[in-house]
């Protein structure tokens, strides 16, 4: 069963096209700095390695750009005042560095965008949530997605965004 959970997570790890970061967090494409331009609805991967080992924090985002953002803007001042967001994951980009990690793509999910529709929102939760219990990923913290009005988010998102 293990073994079978493990070769799980090697063909999905092998599916994905994989970006490096750099020691502020954004993504790497041949050495130079890649503006994404993927703002679409998505599930990520975050993968950290360490000698043979990997350790995955997977995720979900309607805007791709704007969650990179927010996880840079989150481990920036972690140490300050945050202690209700995913402490594991954040811990470790602190004491590894992001050039020690790598970010991907899992899967887009493609339906009519609307951002006042919460369905879209529930739709990509259930679909993230499908993967942290397939694979049980060590960084994630919480294993079960929770829902929260997505304008609030968004407009987290914005204000985090203009303070990078």
């Amino acid at each position: 069963m293990i073994i079978d959970m493990l070769n799980n997570i090697n063909d999905m790890l092998n599916d994905i096209k994989w970006y490096n970061l750099d020691k502020k967090g954004f993504l790497m494409d041949n050495n130079s700095i890649r503006i994404l331009l993927l703002k679409k609805p998505c599930i990520y991967v975050y993968k950290l390695t360490l000698g043979n080992e990997n350790e995955l924090y997977i995720g979900s985002t309607l805007n791709v750009v704007q969650r990179i953002y927010q996880h840079r803007y989150r481990v920036k001042i972690r140490t300050k005042e945050l202690t209700m967001y995913n402490t594991r994951f954040y811990s470790y980009v602190i004491k590894h560095g992001w050039t020690n990690f790598t970010f991907g793509i899992i899967q887009y999910v493609d339906f009519e965008f609307d951002i006042k529709s919460q369905s879209n929102r529930k739709k990509l939760l259930q679909i993230e949530q499908e993967y942290l219990s397939k694979y049980s990923p060590f960084l994630n913290v919480n294993r079960a997605v929770r829902f929260t009005p997505t304008r609030k988010n968004k407009l987290n998102s914005v204000a985090l965004a203009k303070k990078l």
